[in-house]
């Protein structure tokens, strides 16, 4: 019920609750765990996780869980051990595989990412999500054509998939097709008006294909759909860099950093453009934080001319 109407702290609440009056059973720790985790605590999900696996170590489901949660901890070790668990308590469960893929990509192993997307559709034929999952580890892998293939079936199966149909479009994008491209990231958009990605995707597409002025629409549209979207900013940010329009550079690098403020590229970007504007300190202070990011970029920093020498001391 608390899930429904999306009242989540009540819903923590609820099951600490449950879990005092009966502290035996493992479905009292399973659903605290999930509540935990939708409420953004993956530690505190992991710990009732375990919890609930200690009294049913039997669960695959719990399992899979469990290993959800290490990922989102980054401990993808822990994560891809709880996976194999579940699996091999029921080796005919699609989902575990998945979510193997998940944290592999993260890892940086895309092989084996696509290698366990492949067994989940292979278990589960009729998930259109997987199919999503593999189309865009294809993508990534340069894989074009078997990329349109997943995504093509994960389309089938759902039509109303916005994901694949975003993705879809980034396939064509990368083969050139900037028609194609640009009628798959609309589809989405029309399926969820709301997806900032597919509208960020069009901005890139028309910049992509020269129409600049279009471009600045698009990613403007973009922004405003989500703030945090912080490639969108940095992406706005080099156009009016291109043109000489230092100050919008300037406000858009800010508003890339306000979104990730790890951003290194959105750091350097800001550096030039203050640089450009004659703000030599502020450019130097942005420079030293994306070289500190990014050890790659200090060779921007270096250009920068040498700091004024400290004025001799005043006589007395």
């Amino acid at each position: 019920m608390y899930f429904a109407r999306g009242d989540l702290p009540e819903a923590v609440a609820v099951f600490r609750k449950a879990v005092e009056l009966d502290s035996s059973a493992a479905e009292g720790y399973t659903n605290l765990g999930y509540a935990l985790h939708k409420s953004g605590d993956p530690a505190g999900a992991v710990d009732q996780y375990s919890k609930a696996v200690a009294r049913n170590a039997a669960s695959p489901t719990l399992y899979n869980n469990l290993g959800f949660a290490l990922h989102d901890q980054k401990e993808y070790d822990r994560a891809l051990a709880a996976y194999a668990k579940a699996s091999e308590l029921d080796p005919k469960f699609a989902l575990p595989h998945r979510n193997r893929a998940y944290t592999l990509r993260a890892r940086g192993d895309l092989p084996g990412a696509v290698a366990a997307l492949r067994k989940a559709a292979e278990l589960d034929p009729t998930d259109p999500n997987t199919f999503n999952n593999l189309g865009n580890a294809l993508r990534l892998g340069r894989d074009w054509d078997g990329a349109l293939t997943a995504l093509n079936k994960a389309i089938e199966l759902d039509p109303d998939h916005v994901l694949a149909h975003n993705n879809r479009g980034l396939v064509y994008h990368n083969k050139g097709d900037l028609k194609a491209a640009l009628a798959c990231y609309r589809k989405a958009l029309e399926l969820d008006p709301k997806y900032a990605p597919a509208q960020h995707n069009i901005g890139w597409a028309h910049k992509t294909a020269g129409d600049i002025d279009a471009a600045i629409v698009e990613y403007k549209k973009a922004a405003a759909l989500n703030p945090k979207q912080a490639v969108t900013h940095f992406n706005l940010g080099g156009i009016y860099y291109d043109r000489r329009q230092f100050k919008d550079a300037a406000a858009c690098a800010r508003a890339a950093i306000a979104a990730n403020p790890e951003y290194a590229n959105a750091y350097s970007m800001l550096g030039a453009s203050l640089f450009a504007l004659g703000d030599v300190p502020g450019a130097r202070a942005a420079l030293t934080e994306a070289a500190r990011l990014d050890p790659r970029l200090k060779g921007a920093l270096a250009k920068l001319p040498p700091l004024d020498p400290a004025p001799p001391p005043r006589p007395k």
